[in-house]
């Protein structure tokens, strides 16, 4: 295996060429000084050394002069690294004169770096078998970083918004199956946008949710159940001809209902899925097209909260965002509101995420949303890892977890060389609390102990140098929160004053308020530790100082693709006529379903839904024997019903809530309902006030944000959690 020794004070950027130069088979060995570098060379005898040019203590120039006398530094092959590497490879391009063999960027292009390796060292061919000239060469294979999506598959492998959007990309018609635990619904599309949705949940029927958003109300509903039950006719074709609607105000109310229906399988975490490409037959009155886009920002929006976006994004702090070209946004597919169009435009190639966050106009929570939305529709990726958009919640909790280990170990041995880690940090809290305390005296150049007269690249490498002296990686994710909120305080100062510096315009305007005396002095840095928590869980973990790290760069081929085998990539003349009741065996046994014949199983789904309006309404009139009778009864009917269930339990719990086995048959009814239904959100509400009433808040609480996860317009949970917030 061969030696690489890589010299660099910086651990992201020894992160991303360790992970870089190990997956090109070197056994890769770090040291984070000039000095460091030249003792170990003596003991490794590397076949390639890459050396930051301001490596602390012997700088890379003469740590490759002095590498080149030792035993075997002749035949090594050094590359220098450098922010101004154009400008150190310009003057100093003579091997002879200083013994480095290549010059390339920080932060670190992998692209690049590897061409550069390549022709330094280039690998030998393995030895191929002998032929015949009648023998077929063994099939290339695919990169292992590949991954097919086929018809079938998990979507806690592949997110629902990701299913969605290559359905969408490869303009696909036909059906996709959804299913998790009791639930299952079925997406028709048609050149990939949605077009009618069947689902087995009564509380998500048409007169259900049209009674919901206050369209009808209740006696019309019952009214209207009763008509479908004599007459046999479809629910919506009953409301027009009662005179409760319009056919506009019904198409509204279909297309509402369609979009929920998608909406609510984005609060999903894992499920089932199924996808059968062809044509089908629909009553063109139900068929609408919602665009696909749309509905997958809005589900992102509605059901991708902070905590459930923070695990992906922490991970990816200090890495680089870049936007594609002919990307749903440049051909004019998707158009952004103003402030969302404003944000887009931070991720320019050379932002971190961590930058992008600290400049954006949007909440922490609206910038995940927006980037992971970005991510997901091919519109950005991430420099360093294309394979972020395609992976799962499970995967990509494998995936951080092997990653954090990883690199917990190499910080682990890095400590073990050190030594002094604990003295570095004393060290490192006395020079922030000294400038901290300095730091509003002094101007741009004092600052960063540069004169007047200082070039941009002078400009570039005190802020390099002073935003590593001051905000260090390692150092300061073992910082408490006071040191930590001077050093942003200052990292904050130092970034003001480099873009004032590296712009020409603001530097003159700088220095001639600083010629007449009225520039004033950078402004105290603020040491904030108390924030707002959504912002302040994230915003501690940030590493803003690190230097943007440019790990691997994308190749051709992509990471993730439909697989064309399975007749996923594009629409053919082959597809055939998809007969609904064969995709979807239960369609039979749900009889809600507006376009379906009124059936004798129908009848008495109805019947069961007009004993459990009987029921809520004795339920609000605390009449609980009459609600638990018609509950039970209503249940006899549809016995798989989890809404029937969550309000038996209610009813259960709130006539006697001081009797003990009360509260037992009561919780075991919510359970019951939640493992039928686990999206249920008045399931959830009722455990919630149950648990408040017995006195247990923190599993009240969780019930409660479990509710507004799937349903975020729930005003019950949402109340009882404000009222917690304030006990």
């Amino acid at each position: 295996m061969r030696t690489a020794l890589v010299g660099d004070s910086n651990y992201s950027e020894f992160e991303v060429l360790n992970d870089f130069l190990t997956g090109k088979g070197f056994q890769v060995h770090w040291v984070k000084s000039g000095p460091d570098v030249v003792e170990a060379f003596g003991d490794l005898q590397p076949q390639l050394v890459i050396l930051d040019a301001l490596i602390p203590g012997l700088t890379g120039l003469k740590v490759c002069q002095q590498i080149r006398k030792l035993p075997g530094g002749e035949q090594t092959k050094t590359v220098l690294l450098s922010k101004v590497y154009r400008q150190f490879q310009k003057q100093y391009e003579s091997r002879q004169k200083v013994g480095v063999d290549a010059y390339s960027e920080k932060p670190v292009n992998v692209a690049e770096l590897e061409k550069l390796i390549q022709s330094l060292l280039p690998g030998e061919a393995p030895p191929q078998p002998e032929r015949s000239p009648d023998t077929k060469p063994a099939p290339v294979p695919e990169p292992e970083t590949r991954r097919r999506l086929g018809v079938a598959g998990n979507l806690a492998d592949t997110p629902f918004p990701k299913l969605l959007y290559f359905l969408h990309k490869f303009r696909r018609t036909g059906a996709l199956r959804v299913a998790h635990e009791h639930i299952s619904k079925v997406i028709y599309l048609r050149e990939g946008n949605p077009i009618f949705v069947t689902s087995n949940l009564s509380n998500e029927s048409l007169g259900r949710f049209m009674v919901q958003r206050g369209m009808i109300t209740l006696e019309q509903y019952n009214s209207s159940l009763e008509r479908m039950l004599t007459t046999g006719r479809q629910h919506g074709a009953v409301l027009l001809e009662m005179g409760v609607l319009t056919s506009h105000q019904l198409y509204e109310a279909l297309e509402a209902q369609i979009k929920e229906k998608i909406l609510r399988i984005f609060a999903w975490d894992d499920g089932e899925y199924e996808f059968r490409a062809g044509s089908f037959q629909i009553d063109e009155s139900v068929q609408l097209r919602i665009p696909t886009l749309s509905i997958i920002l809005e589900g992102i929006r509605r059901f991708y909260q902070l905590s459930r976006l923070e695990r992906y994004f922490n991970e990816y702090k200090n890495q680089r965002l870049v936007r594609e070209t002919g990307s749903v946004l440049d051909n004019g597919a998707l158009v952004l509101r103003p402030h969302e169009a404003k944000f887009v435009r931070l991720i320019d190639g050379d932002r971190t995420v961590g930058k992008i966050i600290a400049r954006s106009n949007l909440s922490l929570t609206e910038t995940f949303q927006t980037l992971y939305f970005l991510l997901l529709t091919d519109v950005i990726r991430f420099v360093g890892d294309p394979g972020f958009a395609s992976r799962g919640e499970r995967e990509q909790a494998v995936y951080v977890e092997q990653r954090k280990q990883r690199h917990d170990d190499l910080r682990r041995r890095a400590e073990d060389r050190e030594g002094a880690a604990q003295n570095r940090l004393t060290a490192f809290r006395r020079a922030v609390a000294r400038l901290f305390e300095t730091i509003d005296k002094k101007d741009y150049y004092q600052l960063f102990e540069i004169p007047p007269d200082a070039s941009t690249d002078q400009v570039k490498i005190a802020y390099h140098n002073l935003t590593n002296r001051y905000h260090p990686f390692d150092l300061y994710n073992e910082a408490d929160e006071v040191l930590k909120a001077k050093s942003d305080g200052i990292f904050r100062t130092l970034s003001e004053a480099y873009e004032t510096l590296i712009d020409a315009a603001r530097r003159r305007e700088y220095d001639r308020l600083r010629a007449e005396k009225k520039a004033p002095p950078p402004a105290a840095p603020r040491a904030t530790v108390e924030a707002p928590p959504e912002v302040f869980e994230f915003d501690r973990e940030l590493d803003l100082a690190k230097p943007a790290a440019a790990p691997e760069e994308k190749t051709d081929s992509p990471d993730i693709e439909w697989d064309v085998a399975a007749e996923l990539s594009a629409p053919g003349d082959e597809d055939v006529h998809v007969k609904l009741e064969d995709f979807d065996e239960r369609r039979r046994d749900d009889p809600l379903r507006e376009a379906d014949e009124v059936t004798a199983s129908m009848a008495n789904l109805l019947k069961s839904e007009l004993l459990f309006q009987q029921g809520e309404d004795a339920l609000h009139d605390r009449n609980f024997v009459e609600a638990k009778r018609a509950f039970n009864e209503a249940l006899e009917l549809s016995p798989n019903e989890a809404e029937y269930f969550a309000y038996l339990g209610w009813a259960t719990y709130t006539e006697n809530p001081q009797d003990a086995e009360a509260v037992r048959q009561g919780r075991d009814l919510l359970e019951r309902a939640i493992s039928i239904n686990p999206g249920l959100d008045n399931a959830y509400t009722f455990l919630g006030l149950l648990e408040l009433q017995q006195g247990a808040k923190n599993r009240a609480r969780e019930y409660f944000e479990k509710a507004v996860q799937y349903n975020p317009e729930n005003e019950r949970a949402l109340s009882e959690l404000k009222k917690l917030e304030v006990g």
